[in-house]
C-alpha cells in the first residue's frame, strides 16, 4: 500500500484558491468534507471528477476502497480495519495510511 501514489491528478480546469498565508494552518491537515466526498463521481477504474471545482483525478484501488467507505459516511478507523482485514496488514500501519490519504486528499477538495 503506497499512499504517496494513491492520487494522481489528472487535469484541473479551475485554479485553486490561494489559503490564508497569515494563518498557521498547513493545508495538508485540513479535514476532508463529508459532503464535498458525497459529490464527487467516482468510477469503477478510480477516475474521480469533482463538480464543484471542475478537477479530476484517479486513485488506486486502496484509494478508492477509502473513498468508497468515507463516502458511505464511515470513519477513518473503519476504513483502516477494513484495509488491515483485506491486506492483511497491522491496523495501525493502515490507519496512518488512511489518515495521510484523507490529508492529500484534502488538497484537492
Amino acid at each position: 500500500m503506497n499512499d504517496s501514489n494513491s492520487i494522481n491528478h489528472i487535469s484541473e480546469q479551475k485554479p485553486r484558491q490561494k489559503k490564508n498565508v497569515q494563518t498557521n494552518e498547513d493545508e495538508s491537515t485540513t479535514p476532508v468534507n463529508q459532503e464535498r466526498l458525497k459529490q464527487l463521481a467516482v468510477s469503477e477504474t478510480g477516475f474521480i471528477f469533482d463538480p464543484q471545482s471542475g478537477q479530476s483525478f484517479s486513485v488506486n484501488q486502496t484509494g478508492h476502497l477509502v473513498i468508497d467507505m468515507l463516502k458511505r459516511s464511515e470513519s477513518p478507523q473503519a476504513a483502516a480495519q477494513e484495509l488491515a482485514v483485506r491486506c492483511e496488514k497491522p491496523y495501525e500501519l493502515t490507519l496512518c495510511a488512511v489518515e495521510a490519504f484523507m490529508m492529500q486528499l484534502a488538497r484537492y477538495l
